[in-house]
């Protein structure tokens, strides 16, 4: 909430306490400076939306030179305050639930140069014009996520958790030291995302089209392995079409479109938020007291989502595709409508749910209009019955519709997405085939055949071959003949 002049005047005057130490203490407390009184009587104005910042204890030893007493400051989390260079500690946020405190206090940073380095290189960064401070949250979801996978190459977190083991609760070490253990990638991620250099070399890999993978951005993902000392995070990363460092990618590509604005470039979308550690601390202390498993009954969202995925697994096992038309119905479901749904909030999707649709069938949000995949399925069932299709002959053996669409796409191959292209090469066509492709014509001799058996027919009925212009047979157009 925020307090009118008179009520702050009124508060630091029962406080005892003066109003600039007070609004040094508190970060709202002169945000209500523009608001008006009702009459003589003075107020207070609720902000709805507004999120209560997390709090975190001051480092002990500089509250101890500052007040000459063993006592505790408690602070609003502040990513700049917290880490003591002077003291090598880092202060946990106060994990509270339920109003009930579960963990707070200091880990000693003595055995990790690493971190206290990191932030050196990024207290500069934070005192910059711009978007670093959301940059690091982008990025800490990023690094968060890949906390979680535990890797098998990954071997300089397990080194550098097992360095903070001493000042943490023996079972929740690697619940409360995530971030911690984190800090030095999430910093140099950081960097990465807060360079306009890089932002525009994200652009040039995917052209300003949007990404089907993040494969399709192999020089980021490249600099990213480079700084982080792991070369195989590239192939770890390349099939990734989910997760916070995808949907930034995203919104770098639709900002460039003008179809977003900045601050959502650096919005990281709530599935792919780092989960609480207050949770993840009572689920662990639940567990060891032998409690209920916790979670129970499924969410009614999650009840829907796994119908709607069965239905999936069973239209791609019938058809070999998930490019179901948007009104399209399966077995009585709505499935189109339910994929489209999937596609518009992919950037949100939860990786878990993307990696399931992604298993049933890979192109599954494609890029590109749904009509595009259903035809190249026709021309893939064509390719497996009969073999590549020849493009310089004219695509001989398919039919005139497929072979139509088959030489518009070679026409405008240069400007397809690229994963576009790499389906066109499993039907047999690359650039140099594209380059050189024919289009599809109607043979002449069939098509005087067909006409002089209608002819036969209508005379055989009426007795002559004096058509008007408009006389069909069948389907047949006799006067064009």
């Amino acid at each position: 909430m925020f307090l009118t002049s008179a009520v702050r005047r009124r508060l630091a005057s029962l406080c005892q306490v003066p109003e600039s130490h007070l609004s040094r203490a508190l970060p709202s407390w002169d945000e209500g400076a523009d608001a008006k009184a009702n009459g003589e009587q003075p107020n207070v104005r609720f902000a709805s939306g507004s999120a209560v910042p997390a709090v975190m204890l001051g480092c002990r030893l500089c509250t101890a030179a500052r007040t000459g007493a063993a006592c505790s400051a408690r602070l609003y989390s502040d990513l700049r305050s917290r880490i003591c260079i002077r003291h090598q500690c880092w202060s946990l946020d106060s994990l509270a639930l339920d109003r009930v405190t579960l963990v707070e206090g200091q880990v000693g940073l003595a055995g990790l140069p690493e971190v206290i380095r990191a932030h050196q290189s990024l207290l500069p960064l934070l005192r910059r014009k711009g978007s670093c401070e959301n940059a690091f949250a982008v990025a800490q979801a990023v690094v968060t996520s890949w906390w979680d996978v535990h890797w098998r190459d990954e071997v300089l977190w397990p080194a550098r958790l097992g360095r903070v083991c001493a000042d943490l609760p023996e079972g929740e070490v690697a619940v409360l030291a995530r971030d911690v253990v984190t800090y030095p990638e999430a910093v140099a991620v950081t960097t990465v995302l807060c360079d306009r250099l890089w932002r525009q070399r994200v652009l040039e890999d995917t052209h300003g089209q949007m990404p089907h993978t993040l494969a399709e951005v192999p020089r980021l993902l490249t600099e990213l392995a480079r700084r982080l000392g792991r070369p195989w995070l590239v192939e770890q990363l390349a099939a990734s079409s989910a997760g916070a460092l995808f949907a930034w990618v995203r919104a770098c590509v639709r900002r460039e479109r003008g179809a977003v604005p900045e601050e959502d470039v650096w919005a990281v979308p709530v599935a792919h938020r780092p989960r609480g550690l207050a949770a993840q601390v009572r689920e662990l202390r639940l567990q060891h007291v032998g409690s209920a498993p916790v979670g129970g009954s499924l969410s009614r969202a999650e009840q829907a989502y796994r119908v709607g995925l069965a239905h999936a697994r069973s239209y791609a096992a019938r058809h070999g595709h998930l490019a179901v038309p948007k009104y399209g119905r399966h077995e009585g479901f709505a499935l189109g409508a339910w994929l489209a749904n999937q596609r518009t909030g992919v950037a949100a999707l939860p990786i878990e749910r993307a990696q399931a649709l992604h298993r049933i069938d890979p192109w599954w949000n494609g890029p590109w209009p749904i009509s595009w995949r259903r035809t190249y399925h026709r021309a893939l069932v064509h390719v497996r019955k009969h073999g590549l299709v020849d493009a310089t002959a004219g695509f001989p053996g398919t039919s005139l519709a497929l072979g139509e669409w088959l030489h518009e796409q070679c026409s405008r191959y240069d400007d397809l997405h690229v994963g576009q292209q790499r389906l066109l090469a499993d039907l047999g066509i690359r650039p140099a085939h594209a380059r050189s492709a024919h289009p599809r014509r109607k043979s002449l001799a069939l098509a005087f055949a067909a006409g002089l058996d209608y002819a036969r027919a209508f005379a055989a009925v009426h007795g002559h071959l004096a058509t008007s212009k408009s006389t069909r047979r069948t389907v047949f157009l006799l006067s064009s003949g």
